[in-house]
């Protein structure tokens, strides 16, 4: 159907800029702690391979990310749990 929005679609009309901003600044952050564990790992010659921290990680940072990204705009809470409002609603 066109105009409708398909739920895993990662367009710019679905996420608001700073949503987006924030979203690729964290994942800069994500990837220089990475960069630098298995920097700091290989150069004090740590006992165990950088990768059994570093997937880890990105495998966490990833399923937050898609739990983030893939929850349903307009869709009320369950019972019992309190709405929240959009950020700059208020305005």
């Amino acid at each position: 159907m066109p105009g409708m929005i398909h739920p895993l679609q990662l367009g710019a009309i679905r996420y608001p800029v700073r949503m987006r901003w924030f979203l690729g600044v964290v994942w800069l952050l994500i990837l220089a702690k990475c960069t630098l564990i298995w920097w700091a790992m290989v150069h004090w010659s740590v006992p165990f391979h950088p990768a059994w921290i570093v997937v880890p990680t990105l495998l966490f940072a990833a399923l937050a990310t898609g739990l983030w990204l893939g929850a349903h705009d307009g869709v009320s809470p369950p019972a019992g749990c309190p709405s929240v409002e959009p950020l700059g609603s208020s305005i």
